[in-house]
């Protein structure tokens, strides 16, 4: 039976090359990305950049995370006294900020995830702001709509299908799977170092260049 250990560290030389090339061309090093699954926060982590964004570990679903992004500002001024505890189907912590649910899927415990959404949402630079939507997660079309009529001059909108009427939308078809777009930061497969969001320039995308 293979090492499972020597496998994953395979796979982190490989992506460890590729993450280097992206920082070589990386000109903007502190962007906020605000995503509503964990696409965002592990580019970031693989550019090797600070957390200025509170949408880390967890996913928001729809139409929660486009109502966030359409008053961004007034739910990251909110005091942690207004999150109140959810429930999940998925037994791990979830949060409810006023009307937005905020799945933790990566966080041990409920407190702990409330602290670091507060100490990150502290230090969201909106005039460095980067929005992301992956069309999953209830995601419909009128939501993406929505998200591409948001004041914002940086977002992109992965699509389960062509949308050519949201110019932020981008539809790649290996990005789909079952109707939906897939877990973008997943690997291509087991034995790559290549993540399947890589297929977009995301790089290109936070040093504020057509993409």
């Amino acid at each position: 039976m293979p090492d499972k250990g020597l496998k994953k560290r395979y796979r982190e030389a490989l992506r460890s090359g590729i993450n280097r090339r992206n920082r070589e061309h990386l000109r903007n090093t502190d962007p906020t990305i605000i995503a509503n699954n964990c696409n965002g926060g592990v580019i970031l982590h693989d550019l090797g950049l600070r957390f200025l964004t509170p949408t880390v570990n967890l996913y928001i679903p729809f139409p929660d995370y486009v109502r966030f992004c359409e008053r961004l500002p007034h739910y990251l001024a909110l005091p942690s006294s207004e999150m109140r505890r959810g429930v999940s189907s998925e037994g791990c912590p979830t949060g409810v900020l006023e009307d937005v649910r905020l799945v933790f899927v990566h966080y041990p415990t409920f407190e702990a995830a409330r602290d670091k959404w507060f100490e990150r949402a502290a230090r969201v630079d909106m005039d460095n702001l980067f929005l992301m939507l992956a069309q999953r997660d209830g995601c419909t079309a009128e939501d993406v709509r929505r998200f591409g009529a948001l004041p914002y001059q940086h977002k992109v909108a992965f699509v389960s299908e062509p949308m050519p009427d949201v110019p932020c939308a981008v539809y790649l078809p290996e990005f789909v799977e079952d109707g939906k777009v897939r877990v973008l930061s997943d690997y291509v497969s087991r034995t790559s170092g290549q993540r399947i969001i890589d297929s977009f320039d995301y790089v290109r995308f936070l040093n504020g260049d057509s993409y």
